[in-house]
């Protein structure tokens, strides 16, 4: 069974010593629960997800070149078919540029409020979905078209 402090050590045992989380990382309540936090991450799993990738594409037998990191977006263009994969975030597709198409990303703009007892509590505001071109906007109570 996993316990925050099992993952911990098992992620501390593959990092160097400058880099290992400290005791108390995984008890942080309120991290655990943000959904800043989760959405954050996810991004930056796929991130990592499009790196290690895009890694087997330039070495697929490996070692990778030791240019690999200042040429990543380089090597992303020169993928024969595109790098394209499902991720946490959804559909993950690159552009001509290395940049993530903007037909595989939504967005929400979201206005964090800190209330009286000294919780954020977060506040839709308007989203754009690339694939339809569509926005909309919350008023508060009540999502409107805004195309």
């Amino acid at each position: 069974t996993s316990t925050p402090a099992s993952d911990r050590d098992a992620i501390n045992e593959l990092l160097p010593l400058e880099w290992q989380l400290p005791a108390d990382f995984f008890n942080d309540g309120a991290l655990m629960a943000s959904s800043l936090a989760r959405d954050a991450a996810a991004y930056a799993y796929d991130a990592i997800a499009a790196l290690g990738l895009l890694a087997c594409e330039v070495a697929p037998s490996g070692p990778l070149p030791t240019d690999f990191g200042t040429l990543g977006w380089q090597n992303m263009t020169n993928v024969t078919d595109g790098l394209r994969f499902n991720g946490t975030t959804g559909l993950v597709e690159f552009n001509e540029f290395g940049s993530r198409d903007k037909l595989t990303a939504n967005f929400e703009l979201h206005n964090e409020l800190l209330d009286a007892g000294g919780k954020f509590e977060r506040e839709p505001l308007a989203r754009y979905d690339f694939a339809t071109d569509h926005f909309d906007w919350y008023d508060g109570s009540k999502w409107y078209d805004a195309n």
